[in-house]
């Protein structure tokens, strides 16, 4: 188990990545506005790194400043920082901590109850959903080159096995 989930969050690393390196090529777009669930590829980026956090924060029992996560003005490498702080995690653990009960509390204070693994596997594919729109959105605003990170390509392109 401890594989897959290193694996997948090596690459939501490289997904956020090449969005990151995108966004970096071109910053116009950034706040473009463009009808989806946020307003602008920026603000998906903000929810993406905002998810991370709090999932990150959720893992390692450490508080959660809402007011900060709420008023987070987007820095692009904060994203890549967020996301290896992922990867950090996820290498430092056993298979009986990746088994491990989280609880927590949403926002509305209920309390929920799920092992390290689902929530690990939660995060990356709360990321992987969007960046899909992002790139939907990217095509909206007829961008080009924008980023394939099909995982397919992940494997094809970045990861080597040990």
């Amino acid at each position: 188990m401890k594989l897959i989930l290193l694996q997948q969050v090596q690459y939501n690393y490289w997904a956020n990545k090449k969005y990151v390196e995108f966004f970096e090529q071109y910053p116009g777009f950034l706040n473009k506005e463009v009808y989806s669930s946020f307003k602008t590829p920026g603000l998906t980026l903000v929810h993406i790194y905002q998810a991370q956090e709090v999932w990150l924060a959720r893992l390692t029992g450490k508080e959660i400043d809402f007011d900060a996560l709420k008023n987070y003005q987007l820095k692009l490498s904060d994203i890549l920082f967020s996301s290896q702080s992922l990867v950090d995690y996820v290498q430092q653990l056993d298979a009986m901590e990746l088994k491990k009960d989280i609880h927590y509390q949403n926002l509305m204070k209920q309390v929920f109850t799920q092992p390290a693994y689902q929530i690990i596997l939660h995060t990356v594919n709360h990321g992987t959903y969007h960046r899909g729109q992002i790139s939907l959105m990217l095509k909206q605003l007829n961008a080009d080159n924008i980023p394939s990170t099909d995982l397919i390509r992940f494997y094809d392109e970045e990861y080597i096995e040990d």
